[in-house]
């Protein structure tokens, strides 16, 4: 039956008026979806993760379990009262050996180059491997955005967390010990070696500070290592200006930043990244810069450290909220030693199915220890690099601290720098970077936080 021309015009009209509402509710949607400006996503963490937002991480240097959480307990404060109150995974391991690959890990999800496994620094002894403060030469791309090339520094399209935490609108901070102490070593902010991009990278090792003079002040010393602050390795980051921006100085607890900063809740970065200098973070034993005006080494320096600056962020008021402390070491220790003496054993082992990467089959050996790099002086040396596994940076331990977390768990989950990566982008509802996406790669888990509701006050 034919529909009267009246009645076709009304249908005709309601329904305008309908697209109309639609149109109207889309393009609202339209202007949510593509904000001008980065929203902040407050949104609940993954499921099994409490609603943490502030997160620490403290960088310590070259022990393996048994030396830090053994018998001996060479650093109490850590292995006793810290993990007493939090929980200690001790099945984490490193990703790769030297340094600089466990940091970058850290932040981006990245696998070594054979450069930046040898810490960007710059050999007369082996030329191969001699490349400077320089860009990665890019020859391809890998599955889980592994950059596949030769060189230190990666290109802008290759993001850090920082750079995530950024695009939604968080905040980020690195504070690193020393930074700027020397303005003919680094450049402050930031940290890159001096001279930037493709120059040598005089941090490798600590400045020795002259004589004390005839008042008794200690002089100022510069044990700051561009090898341990991984932002300055990221193009990302660099010609963004947000390194210059958000990577400093940590100074002392009288004039720090990071104590600033700690101030509020308003005021402390959702992730804080704090690197101790190369005596603080136990990479030099002994320490080449003296500690005190009289010389005498402190003892186990890195835990001194942790007696100062753990206090102070366990106490801030962002922390009790809703932080977490990560306490970690980038690699395990030396684990042998050769008839005269030389060091030449790593832990090499790793976990979670941890993939080598494009550029090495061997993440858990150093370069420079293959036969092709030995260098003349080691030539008769017994190699055991890597006897216990060639896979990763060696088994250290973790502690985690959080007012989310039970005092004393004790985990036995396997967990490596990827999983820490991909903890901190879960918990603030960000994508995983590189092999942070792996398969074998997991969150720190119910063994780790328990029952997410709970909230317990730390004392330490």
């Amino acid at each position: 039956m034919p529909v009267p021309a009246r009645e076709r015009v009304g249908m005709r009209t309601r329904l305008f008026r309908r697209f109309v509402r639609a149109c109207a509710v889309l393009a609202a949607c339209a202007l949510i979806a593509a904000p001008a400006v980065p929203i902040r996503i407050d949104a609940q963490p993954s499921t099994g993760l409490p609603p943490i937002r502030h997160v620490f991480t403290i960088i310590l240097e070259n022990q393996s379990f048994d030396s830090t959480f053994g018998a001996t307990m060479p650093t109490p404060y850590l292995a006793q009262a810290v993990a007493g109150h939090g929980a200690l995974l001790q099945q984490y391991y490193g990703t790769s050996h030297f340094s600089l690959g466990n940091y970058l890990s850290l932040i981006s999800g990245q696998a070594v180059t054979r450069a930046n496994q040898d810490d960007c620094a710059t050999s007369n002894e082996y030329k191969e491997l001699s490349t400077n403060y320089a860009d990665i030469a890019v020859t391809g791309m890998a599955p889980y955005s592994q950059v596949i090339g030769e060189g230190c520094i990666y290109p802008a399209a290759t993001k850090t967390i920082a750079d995530q935490l950024t695009e939604h609108g968080f905040t980020w901070h690195g504070y690193m010990e020393d930074l700027g102490n020397d303005s003919t070593r680094e450049i402050a902010p930031c940290g890159q070696p001096k001279g930037g991009v493709g120059a040598p990278d005089n941090t490798q090792s600590a400045q020795v500070p002259p004589a004390y003079n005839k008042g008794g002040t200690m002089p100022v010393s510069d044990q700051y290592a561009a090898k341990h602050n991984p932002f300055v390795y990221f193009h990302s980051l660099i010609d963004s200006g947000r390194c210059h921006d958000n990577v400093t100085g940590l100074g002392t607890p009288q004039n720090s930043p990071l104590v600033k900063a700690l101030q509020s809740v308003a005021t402390t970065p959702n992730y804080t990244f704090i690197t101790p200098n190369l005596c603080d973070d136990g990479h030099d034993t002994p320490c080449k810069a003296p500690r005190s005006p009289v010389g005498v080494h402190v003892y186990e320096p890195e835990d001194a450290f942790l007696k100062t600056w753990v206090p102070i962020i366990v106490r801030s008021p962002a922390f009790q909220k809703d932080g977490l402390l990560i306490i970690t070491f980038d690699e395990s220790s030396l684990t042998g030693t050769s008839p005269n003496g030389v060091f030449v054993g790593y832990d090499g082992s790793g976990c979670c199915g941890e993939p080598s990467g494009p550029n090495t089959v061997t993440p858990g050996i150093p370069p420079l220890s293959a036969p092709q790099y030995r260098s003349e002086e080691y030539k008769d040396e017994i190699i055991t690099m890597g006897a216990n596994g060639i896979s990763g940076g060696g088994r250290t331990g973790t502690v985690l601290v959080s007012p989310f977390i039970k005092p004393g768990v004790v985990s036995t989950t396997p967990y490596n720098h990827y999983s820490t990566l991909r903890t901190i982008e879960d918990l603030f509802g960000l994508d995983h970077l590189g092999y942070a996406g792996y398969p074998g790669t997991a969150d720190f888990g119910r063994d780790v936080f328990g029952r997410v509701a709970e909230h317990n006050p730390v004392p330490l």
